[in-house]
């Protein structure tokens, strides 16, 4: 956290008296925040999902209130539709590519242990021992989704 203020400090710096967006400013350091703490990647790695993540907050918001009868969506699917699935499968595939590059660096040695930050213990709770108590992949991009999302907004809320 500190880290990612220090750089957001030399950013306003480097501005000399210009004028700022403060909510501009306070959700990127918030992303650099959740993804250092949550998955050890800087908010430039995580910049495309939090995109993607508010794109498709911005459809469903956009179609909450919006009326349609069951069953149409087989036949015909609207433009928010089929962007929203677009976004979902996007984001999906890049969680995913996220955890198989933390699972490949346990399987070649390159790390001991599956890490100390979120997606490390989501991603222990998907190989555990116990059949039972393992998470399933969906859950665990489910979870990281969730919390992406749950906190940037939050945190923004708050700061400004």
């Amino acid at each position: 956290m500190v880290d990612s203020v220090h750089m957001l400090l030399k950013r306003w710096q480097n501005l000399e008296a210009k004028e700022v967006e403060l909510f501009e400013e306070f959700t990127a350091v918030t992303s650099d925040v959740i993804s250092r703490t949550a998955f050890g990647s800087s908010y430039i790695e995580g910049r495309n999902i939090f995109q993607m993540l508010c794109e498709l907050i911005i459809i469903v918001s956009r179609n909450l209130f919006k009326l349609r009868l069951p069953g149409i969506r087989r036949i015909w699917k609207t433009s928010d539709e089929i962007e929203s699935e677009r976004l979902e499968k996007a984001i999906h595939d890049v969680l995913l590519e996220i955890i198989k590059k933390r699972e490949d660096k346990v399987n070649t040695g390159e790390m001991d242990d599956y890490g100390n930050d979120f997606i490390g213990f989501l991603v222990k709770a998907c190989h555990h021992p116990d059949k039972d108590r393992r998470m399933a992949i969906n859950d665990l991009v489910d979870e990281r989704k969730t919390f992406y999302i749950a906190g940037q907004e939050s945190t923004d809320t708050t700061l400004t």
